[in-house]
């Protein structure tokens, strides 16, 4: 994690939050204040560098300004130029190229390299009760593709209205956020577009049955950018008939 800071640095909440996740038996309260702790521990060790910084903000109907101080990671480690990019193109797996494999129980995945995870979402929420497998194996096994001519001519900023602009604009690290994902979105673009344009969406339910594609670049319930750059690779031609008998 402090590694993926290496031209940039992060507040030791939102490192603590994410290490919080892998500390399994506990209460989320007490997995923060560990990880808060552990995170502080590994400072003291020089695994890396903690500074405390002063910010002022300034209140939109009074007008009154107040301080504020905190405490921000730093990566000390110099990395290679390969390694960077390495670290910087990590990302959420990109849809399948081939068709996934058959999910046999709630415990599955149609990655063919990635490890059997649960299929049904949310934290705690498992359990080996039917979920209708069938309708996820169908839901999987469409194959998909990109509109390309409409890559070519729209950019999903374009599609920004202008206060959501503003907000991405006004927070570095939103801004930040943001921009590495329209970057990692028009990579996977292309690399799906060069491996033939074809391609599948794992599905997941949610404790209420409810299904949802798991693509993050590429996802058929995405934003309205992201839904519209996505089809069916198998098309067909629909005929109208006005005259039906």
């Amino acid at each position: 994690m402090v590694l993926m800071l290496d031209d940039r640095s992060d507040l030791i909440t939102s490192l603590s939050g994410q290490l919080a996740g892998f500390i399994k038996g506990m209460e989320p309260k007490d997995a923060v204040i560990t990880s808060g702790e552990i995170v502080t521990m590994m400072c003291d060790q020089d695994l890396f560098d903690m500074e405390k910084r002063d910010f002022i903000f300034e209140d939109e109907e009074s007008g009154e300004e107040f301080l504020t101080q905190s405490w921000y990671i730093d990566n000390p480690w110099e990395l290679s130029e390969a390694t960077s990019k390495h670290i910087k193109r990590a990302m959420y797996l990109p849809p399948m190229l081939v068709k996934p494999r058959k999910l046999t129980n709630n415990k599955s995945t149609g990655y063919l390299t990635k490890d059997p995870e649960s299929l049904i979402l949310g934290k705690g929420n498992h359990h080996n009760g039917d979920i209708c497998l069938d309708s996820l194996n169908r839901f999987n096994s469409v194959a998909l593709s990109l509109n390309v001519e409409m890559l070519k001519d729209i950019t999903e900023d374009m599609l920004v209205d202008s206060e959501m602009q503003a907000k991405i604009n006004s927070d570095p690290k939103r801004k930040e956020q943001h921009e590495k994902l329209i970057a990692d979105s028009y990579h996977v673009y292309a690399y799906l577009v060069k491996n033939g344009n074809r391609f599948y969406l794992e599905h997941k339910n949610d404790k209420r049955g409810r299904t949802y594609s798991q693509g993050y670049h590429c996802s058929t319930q995405g934003n309205s950018f992201r839904k519209s750059i996505i089809e069916l690779a198998d098309k067909e031609v629909v005929e109208w008939n006005m005259n039906p008998s």
